[in-house]
């Protein structure tokens, strides 16, 4: 048995083991479970190791679109290859009460498998998820390493020479996986798309914030139920229009099962089409009143036959087609290949149709003509299919009056008669034998095998030559090489031309020019059947992304241009294209502007939407923003690398914004973007009027005034009348409203390097040379020791540490009035500048919170990285003196609430809402400042 302390203080995984609801001790709980199901030492390491970490990131695949999701559960983020299906399957381990507890890409181990060219290897594997399942029920309990695929990718290897993945009637196995997770008294499992419920998981997602939670309205709650008892069964609508029914009482009802709706079958969120029943009787009764109405026969030996040329029949144990019906008669041929007829009288047809002994033939003859007839009318073009009219009635005339018509000799007559038998004898009517394609017969080689081997060599090459030769000179050297061979006639260059049009555009396209050049002809990204392309509600999912506002700004102080643009970071729903929060800032994308934006979204909206899906921006992939999602219960979605479709909505808002509103502001840059066509006389710097506040004031207008009321084509209706519909009918969720207070200001507050610092008895703590006290740094057991520390990235004057288990709001020991509202950014700087001097002799200057504020007063109007940056951080209000602060508009993530409790997911960093003290020295001491 493996001990804990072997692997040295158990990997520091107590703290992840105590918060599972199935381990109440902890490692010991653990421990029994490995004891229990017979798991090697080895096993054991392989498990304790991935509670520690993953063995790896996701998201590096061409076409994932990776997510990082907040897993009650496991009271931690947890990776998502794809939304797909790996995405599906943490939702099912979330909600399935036997799993204990499921974690992402465990550890590799050795597996046997074989190789395309069938030779076996042992080699590392590393699958999806390490489960832990516990029924006693069943034979699922164990530990299970868990593999994710789509049905056709296991489809397509299975029917590989040397395939590792088999199909055994029931489920997909890996059998060598299975061996070697069994040496390790582990299980192993395949889940593939097939066994997702595509509309319980979609029902799942709009539905969950509704569970475990208050009912909003009891009284309305118990009307709807004594109406549903009175009715049996509802619409979703009709309850929604019942007087003074809540939509959030409604999706209570069915989230908590007080009432039966059809998970599997019906969307709930599609409110005209779905119901809702008193009881499950009721449920699965309204499925079979939804099912089609089953052909019922007039008589068991009389089967469903139409008397027209084509159709085939039995009789008497023969197989026939019908060749002609006329008034009178009706004519079969045999089906044995011999060209035999049978001419019945219309009647007698009849009656042997009636008493059973002609039937509809059963071997899907007529399907397969039917599917020829559909085939040849696909393929001939409306040239072709203009001549077959025009051709069936010369013939139909012909024979009607005998005479030939002019221009047309009796020969083409006879070809027509000829193609019209060819055509009643293959397709079941004469109009289908007189389409002509051209070109070559269908079905007939177009080239021969030694032609084909040439082609298929030169169109390799072709595709393998990355930004190469043109196709010109791969046929030159097919010419050369078919003399070589003496294969004559040569094909033609368009025979080429259409051999490399045989392959996909973006297959040829992305081994030609790359990715980019592939990415414009691609079509739509998969998802999962049924699965819609957009959400079903606002606040369900939203994009952020960056962009450059193509517009020059003036100084407030000396009215020159500004060299430095301005970044807008953006925050729009992905339902209706509703932007929900804006941040204007000089500085380059970083994650302090997307924890800002962050800010923005709570201040305006008191939630903040369930997903949000970024690029793989290195801002984007910040621990401290991650571990803010996860803290709010926020859906991480990464899209694929330089996939702008994937982020369609937020993108076209950006064009919508540069080409209506900031192309027509002073200064626009609309003239430099296309190259060499600006000229000097129109350079924007000799046109720009506006400041950073008036830039900012603006967006705030275009952004959250103008823009929402522009009309929408695909929702017919504006952006904001879309917005307050969907709010409406989805219902507030007040379960997701997070108060802007304390806990998340420290939440989104970004971590020192190393996350943590030293406690000095005297001196306090230190950050970037900055000294930081609070009074609980005086005693004996905290003295000492490493607490974590966050700072405010836009504010140096605040700065958080965590001791004794709760975050405290730490003051700066001197100068702090000098330092309120200055960036770390422009602190940075001074510091940098300081220690030159230092380091040169210039000037003999100490490193602290004086001298800094000393510095950034002193080099106001030179030329210096340092006077650049105070001058951006002046324009855009962090670098205004208290005086100015105090008239100016407060920002709303600075100012207090008291009594303000923010709901937090537990786990991640162990941030309480009300941890901070409300002590003289924390943050009331803090004046409110315009940090932009």
């Amino acid at each position: 048995m493996l001990k804990p302390d072997v692997l040295g203080m158990d990997y520091g995984i107590s703290e992840g083991l105590r918060g599972i609801a199935g381990l109440p001790d902890g490692m010991a709980s653990l421990m029994h479970y490995f004891e229990r199901f017979g798991v090697t030492p080895e096993g054991q390491r392989l498990v304790l190791e991935t509670f520690k970490a993953p063995s790896r990131n996701v998201g590096r695949g061409r076409f994932n679109t990776s997510k990082k999701i907040p897993s009650r559960k496991m009271r931690r983020g947890v990776q998502a290859e794809s939304r797909t299906v790996e995405g599906r399957y943490v939702q099912k381990c979330e909600e399935d009460p036997d799993v204990l507890f499921f974690l992402c890409q465990p550890h590799p181990i050795h597996v046997r498998q074989t190789n395309s060219k069938g030779h076996v290897s042992r080699q590392p594997r590393t699958f999806d998820y390490l489960v832990f399942s516990i029924n006693e029920n069943s034979d699922g309990a164990g530990f299970w390493l868990v593999e994710c695929k789509p049905a056709e990718k296991l489809e397509a290897e299975a029917r590989k020479p040397y395939a590792n993945y088999t199909w055994d009637g029931s489920r997909w196995r890996f059998l060598a996986a299975e061996a070697a997770a069994e040496e390790l008294g582990l299980r192993f499992c395949i889940f593939s798309s097939d066994e997702i419920d595509t509309c319980w998981a979609m029902n799942m997602d709009f539905l969950s914030d509704f569970v475990a939670v208050p009912c909003p309205d009891d009284e309305l709650a118990e009307a709807l139920l004594g109406w549903l008892r009175e009715a049996g069964s509802l619409r979703i609508q009709q309850a929604l229009s019942l007087p003074g029914m809540r939509s959030e009482v409604v999706w209570w009802l069915i989230a908590n099962n007080q009432v039966w709706a059809d998970w599997s079958r019906e969307l709930v969120s599609d409110s005209d089409t779905s119901s809702i029943h008193i009881s499950q009787a009721k449920m699965l009764a309204s499925r079979h009143l939804r099912e089609p109405l089953a052909e019922v026969a007039l008589s068991h030996k009389i089967s469903a036959v139409r008397v027209e040329p084509g159709f085939p029949v039995q009789w008497d144990g023969e197989s026939f087609i019908i060749l002609h019906r006329g008034k009178k008669e009706v004519t079969l041929r045999y089906c044995d290949g011999e060209k035999r007829t049978v001419t019945l009288l219309l009647d007698e047809f009849s009656k042997l149709l009636h008493n059973g002994s002609i039937r509809g033939e059963e071997n899907g003859i007529a399907a397969r003509i039917s599917e020829a007839r559909e085939a040849l009318v696909r393929r001939a073009s409306d040239k072709a299919l203009r001549e077959a009219v025009e051709r069936y009635r010369i013939l139909r005339e012909y024979r009607e009056t005998g005479i030939v018509p002019a221009g047309l000799s009796r020969r083409s007559l006879e070809r027509f008669e000829r193609w019209a038998r060819e055509g009643e004898r293959q397709y079941g009517g004469e109009f289908f034998g007189l389409i002509r394609l051209r070109g070559r017969t269908p079905g007939t080689p177009e080239l021969d095998s030694g032609y084909q081997a040439v082609l298929a060599e030169k169109v390799k090459e072709y595709r393998d030559d990355p930004g190469g030769a043109d196709c010109s000179v791969f046929y030159r050297e097919f010419r050369r090489k078919c003399k070589e061979l003496g294969l004559y006639p040569i094909p033609s260059y368009s025979t080429l031309r259409r051999w490399l049009k045989k392959s996909r555009l973006w297959e040829l396209l992305f081994d030609r020019e790359g990715w980019h050049s592939a990415y414009r002809v691609m079509g739509p990204t998969r998802t999962l059947e049924d699965e819609p392309a957009v959400p079903a509600r606002v606040f369900e999912t939203a994009h952020l992304d960056h962009t450059p506002l193509s517009v020059k700004v003036v100084s407030t102080y000396t009215g020159k241009v500004l060299e430095s643009r301005v970044n807008l970071t953006f925050l729009t729903d992905a339902y209706c294209g509703l932007p929900l929060a804006i941040y204007l800032s000089f500085d380059h994308p970083s994650k302090v502007a997307v924890c800002e934006v962050l800010h923005d979204c709570l201040a305006r909206h008191a939630r903040l939407p369930d997903s949000i899906v970024v690029d793989k921006g290195a801002e984007f992939g910040s621990v401290d923003w991650e571990k803010a999602l996860v803290m709010l219960d926020v859906v991480k979605v990464q899209r694929p690398a330089s996939s702008p479709r994937v982020g369609s909505p937020i993108e076209r808002n950006f064009g919508i914004t540069d080409s209506e509103f900031i192309h027509a502001l002073p200064g626009s840059m609309r003239l430099a973007k296309p190259g060499r066509k600006q000229s000097p006389s129109h350079a924007p710097a000799k046109f720009a009027k506006l400041t950073f506040a008036q830039l900012q004031q603006g967006c705030e207008k275009w952004f959250f005034e103008v823009f929402p009321e522009l009309a929408h084509g695909e929702l017919g209706a504006t952006r904001k009348e879309a917005f307050e519909h969907s709010l409406e009918h989805s219902g507030q969720r007040v379960s997701r409203h997070v108060r802007l207070d304390d806990g998340v200001r420290i939440a989104l507050a970004l971590s020192v390097s190393g996350d943590t610092r030293r406690v000095h008895p005297v001196r306090g703590i230190r950050v970037e040379w900055l000294d930081y006290w609070h009074d609980l740094f005086s005693y004996g057991d905290v003295a000492g020791t490493n607490v974590e520390v966050k700072v405010d990235p836009l504010d140096v004057s605040v700065v958080f540490a965590r001791v004794r288990g709760e975050w405290v709001n730490c003051r700066i020991s001197n100068g702090r009035a000098h330092l309120i509202g200055k960036s770390w950014k422009l602190v940075n700087l001074a510091i940098k500048e300081l220690q030159e001097q230092r380091r040169t002799g210039a000037k003999r200057r100490w490193v602290n919170s004086e001298k800094v504020a000393e510095l950034i007063k002193e080099v106001t109007g030179q030329d210096s990285p340092l006077a650049r940056q105070a001058e951006l951080d002046r324009e855009s209000g962090r670098g205004a003196d208290l005086e100015s602060v105090a008239k100016g508009r407060p920002n709303l993530r600075l100012v207090k609430n008291k009594s303000a409790k923010s709901r937090w997911l537990d786990g991640a960093t162990e941030v309480e809402a009300n941890s901070v003290p409300n002590d003289d020295d924390g943050l009331a001491a803090a004046e409110p400042c315009d940090v932009i």
